[in-house]
């Protein structure tokens, strides 16, 4: 897709089997075998054909299949790079031998066809290799493409193989029968004219069929409901309890820890700024690491095996980290289980109303009386309950309801600010602590690793042309070593801006996310990086306690109150730390903005101050944002356009930060 040519490509997949002489079924099959992201195992007769393709019309002996296991996976999906499954390194074949095993593929697919008169599909070959194991892969494979749930162009979800149905491409649709799809007797004459037109159906076949009548066929067949086999799902994974696939649907439970539990392994990948190196991105990795987040991801399974089946409970969950070949093991079990230690953690308060404000739970609530009686019925109540066991998890209350320093802090700044900051700001101020309590980074510490803004970005129009024959006769590294220099900034100054863009970087620039091509900042990008892990860690672990509190009904009738989705959705819209933090946009100009500033004063002290400030917001909305050329902001007129009034907008409210997290 090329947004400035609003070119959208895309592969027409009737050419694709036309071009190959291809059933649907057929290439179905053919990527069964070869592997892919529903069936990731690649049949070993592959590696016995790979150095001698069939040809001449000698059909490979199935003796080159007798012994499963050689395979890889030919495509990964979702693994860690060189783990099996990924297509690197010596588990998997890569993209080179994935092509070569399709080409061979095919020909083994004409061959058969051509020896036993089947174009339907492969089934019959893979029964002569006489390998169970590579027929059950096989049929595994079939059901889980088959009953794959697609959205299609209507918006709405169906089925894959009926939605090939609707373009021609798949036949053998197991609908059900008559009688079961008739409910009390009825849609009997609309029988009948559904015989009627699949009679008409088979004549136009014959003769040739219009679109129209296509079309009307397959509506017809459309409206028939499909069978689908009740242990679907023993194909695709293991199946929890209905109750929490709910809870997932309504937002309450976070998915990857629940496909974690099905799998048995839990991946933790590199984020968004980079950091492949053994020595690379050591905060990062060191604040990931802490005795103290693997203990609480250990926590939080727990939350949820405790109702699960013992199986579940004893099953050990494999940790993987990118940058190291360990595997933690984390047992999930503790005596007591976390959902007894948290059970005396109760706040009722008839007169708290149904609106949760964190700044109030933290200036009142933590008074030290938690243990209740009273039935927990309003959603402020809820969520202060759910939020002070999570403080009780995180160290931050103890078994003696006494606040951590920690607690203190945020109890003596929630009397200080009282209401008079957004709930968003305070969640913010949340999370600097925390990780300020980690010691594994320092707020106003420059990163030596990322880079921050280019300083093309820093400088006016006038200052490039300038520099311009200068910067030509340099070197290409040399070029790239200045890009980023901070030359004519004192190491003091330099640290009040890297503090300062961070602080920026928490709130939300109103750009257009589509086409962006203004500047970025990997610094900010790491240390947005650090500040989402705390913020992910914190939501799983009220979502966690949430569910916990919800299930197990302690002094509470949520689970019969709550009638609609918009009774839960009411509850998970006041849930803290619910949204995920905003892009470093923010932090990025106001970096521009403070350094282009103090250089401006030191190099033309004769400028007042209205006037650095007027030069500096003139360069962001010109030259940084452009928000007079269309083809960086697509949305012109749109409601995330880029003005140069909401631009000052968006910047003042930063200041607004800075001055919260000042005090």
């Amino acid at each position: 897709m090329e947004f400035q040519s609003k070119d959208f490509r895309f592969v027409n997949k009737n050419k694709v089997l036309k071009g190959l002489n291809l059933s649907e079924r057929q290439f179905l099959d053919l990527c069964i075998i070869v592997g892919c992201g529903v069936q990731p195992e690649t049949f070993p007769l592959f590696s016995a054909l790979s150095n001698k393709p069939p040809s001449g019309g000698d059909m490979p002996s199935s003796s080159s299949t007798s012994s499963y296991g050689v395979g890889g996976s030919a495509i990964g999906s979702g693994s860690a790079p060189g783990a099996p499954g990924s297509g690197s390194g010596p588990a998997g074949p890569g993209a080179g031998s994935q092509l070569s095993y399709f080409k061979i593929g095919l020909d083994i697919l004409y061959q058969y066809a051509q020896f036993s008169g089947d174009n339907s599909s492969l089934l019959g070959y893979i029964i002569t290799l006489n390998n169970p194991k590579l027929l059950d892969l096989y049929y595994k494979g079939v059901c889980a493409i088959r009953y794959m749930p697609i959205l299609n162009q209507e918006g709405y979800v169906e089925l894959y193989h009926v939605a090939m149905a609707k373009l021609g491409l798949s036949e053998n649709i197991d609908f059900l029968h008559q009688e079961e799809e008739v409910v009390g007797g009825q849609i009997q004459a609309e029988n009948q004219q559904v015989k009627g037109r699949n009679a008409e159906v088979k004549q136009t076949k014959q003769g040739g069929e219009t679109d129209n009548e296509k079309s009307n066929a397959d509506s017809n067949t459309l409206h028939r409901s499909v069978r689908i086999p009740n242990d679907v799902h023993e194909i695709i994974s293991q199946r929890l309890p209905p109750e929490l696939y709910f809870y997932q649907s309504m937002g309450l439970l976070p998915l990857a820890l629940l496909g974690s539990i099905v799998k048995g392994e839990l991946i933790i990948r590199a984020p968004l700024e980079g950091g492949m190196g053994n020595k690379s991105n050591e905060s990062y990795k060191n604040l990931i690491t802490l005795k103290f987040y693997v203990e609480l991801l250990d926590s939080q399974f727990n939350l949820i095996t405790q109702f699960l089946a013992r199986y579940y409970q004893v099953k050990k969950i494999r940790v993987k980290y990118w940058f190291k070949k360990d595997i933690l093991e984390l047992n999930n079990r503790f005596t007591p289980p976390i959902s007894k230690k948290l059970n005396k953690f109760i706040i009722s308060d008839d007169g708290a109303g149904e609106n949760f404000a964190i700044s109030k739970f933290f200036h009142s609530r933590l008074n030290g009386e938690y243990t209740s009686t009273k039935t927990v019925g309003t959603r402020s109540d809820i969520i202060s309950t759910i939020l002070l066991r999570a403080l009780y998890l995180y160290g931050i209350v103890n078994d003696k309801s006494e606040l951590s320093s920690i607690g203190k802090i945020l109890v003596e700044f929630a009397k200080s600010v009282n209401s008079d900051i957004s709930q968003e700001d305070f969640e913010h101020i949340i999370l600097l602590v925390l990780l300020l309590d980690s010691k594994t980074l320092k707020l106003n510490e420059p990163s030596k690793e990322y880079t921050d803004v280019s300083n093309y970005y820093k400088k006016s129009m006038v200052d490039q042309q300038q520099q311009q024959q200068q910067q030509q006769q340099q070197q290409q590294q040399q070029q790239y070593s200045n890009q980023f220099s901070k030359q004519g900034l004192a190491d003091d100054i330099v640290k009040k801006i890297t503090l300062i863009s961070r602080i920026f970087s928490f709130k939300k620039l109103n750009v257009s996310p589509i086409n962006y091509q203004g500047p970025i900042s990997r610094s900010l990008l790491n240390f947005r990086s650090h500040v989402e892990f705390i913020n992910y860690n914190l939501i799983n672990t009220l979502q966690l306690v949430l569910v916990d509190f919800i299930v197990r009904q302690e002094q509470n009738s949520i689970k019969t109150d709550y009638e609609t989705k918009d009774d839960w959705y009411k509850l998970i819209d006041q849930l803290p730390f619910y949204k995920s933090l905003n892009n470093t946009l923010m932090g990025v100009i106001s970096e521009i903005y403070f350094e282009m500033a103090i250089k401006q004063k030191q190099g033309q002290p004769q400028l007042t101050k209205e006037e650095i400030i007027k030069n500096c917001q003139n360069h962001l909305a010109d030259h940084i944002f452009s928000v007079n050329i269309p083809s960086f902001n697509i949305n012109v007129n749109g409601i995330n356009s880029t003005s140069k009034t909401q631009l000052n907008n968006d910047f003042k409210q930063g200041f607004v930060s800075r001055n919260q997290a000042g005090r």
